[in-house]
């Protein structure tokens, strides 16, 4: 009795199909193509080849003793995608290594990559990826320091006991970068200083600031604290320095700083302003 074979090849897989036997027709073996006549107790040899970074999920059987018409009932597969793995390089603007990991996806698949941030560096947006090659594959994010980057430096305090008020005055300095280039960047530095209400202070209050191959110095003249008031006062100085002649790899300039009076000198702090690397 004669039937007939039918079947297609699917989504990301083909299709083989090969009589081995043909006990009652005593037809031909070898491999047969959709349309073929096949017979009443042939034997079907099935096989399914997924495409290049799949693998074969499912199947119907690999071997078929023929009863009647064989087609997608019979002869069907699916194909899934193989989890595949990309690097994934985070990267300074001038391509200085940030650091690494790696990301696992199937294949033929599309998905979104996120970055992770870095102190001192505009993070930059997700990338939408497909997953499209079984070769090795890198995915770059590059990451651009951030226009300033602000840093804590020292808090002190000088203590004045006036008229047994126990009042005094409160130093606070701190510092950040801007204008980060491949070979310098601007140092800028801030102090600022309250004064108590009903407090009175005569001296002049001055801090030296040296940062790389820069330096200088700013003072709070003993005027604008001269006499008694009810109002807590408080004033600002600021000092920028450029300092050069870094290399784009560098994250850190060395600093010190020096805070004195004409009747005290409340000491000196030195160390590290960590910027990012170009």
């Amino acid at each position: 009795m004669q039937f007939t074979l039918s079947y297609g090849n699917g989504s990301n897989y083909t299709v083989g199909v090969e009589r081995t036997s043909s006990p009652l027709q005593g037809a031909p073996a070898g491999a047969l193509s959709t349309g073929s006549a096949i017979y009443y107790g042939d034997v079907l040899q099935v096989s399914y080849a997924a495409s290049s970074g799949y693998s074969i999920a499912s199947s119907g059987p690999a071997s078929i003793t023929v009863t009647g018409n064989v087609d997608s009932g019979l002869i069907y597969a699916t194909a899934a995608g193989q989890n595949i793995t990309y690097s994934v390089v985070y990267q300074s603007s001038n391509g200085t290594s940030l650091g690494s990991s790696s990301a696992t996806y199937a294949y033929g698949t599309t998905n979104i990559v996120s970055p992770p941030g870095y102190s001192g560096y505009a993070t930059p947006a997700a990338q939408t990826v497909p997953w499209d090659i079984t070769n090795p594959k890198t995915i770059y994010f590059t990451y651009t320091p951030n226009g300033v980057g602000a840093q804590y430096l020292c808090n002190n305090k000088w203590w004045w006991n006036h008229e047994g008020k126990n009042k005094g005055i409160t130093t606070t300095i701190y510092v950040n970068y801007s204008n980060r280039t491949a070979n310098s960047v601007k140092v800028n530095v801030t102090w600022v200083q309250t004064i108590s209400a009903y407090y009175y202070f005569g001296y002049t209050q001055t801090v030296k600031v040296s940062v790389g191959n820069g330096s200088g110095e700013n003072s709070i003249a003993s005027s604008v604290w001269a006499s008694d008031t009810s109002s807590q006062r408080t004033e600002t100085r600021t000092m920028s320095f450029n300092v050069s002649g870094l290399s784009a790899t560098q994250t850190s300039v060395s600093y010190s700083v020096n805070c004195s009076c004409a009747a005290d000198d409340p000491g000196s702090w030195s160390g590290n302003i960590t910027i990012p690397a170009y």
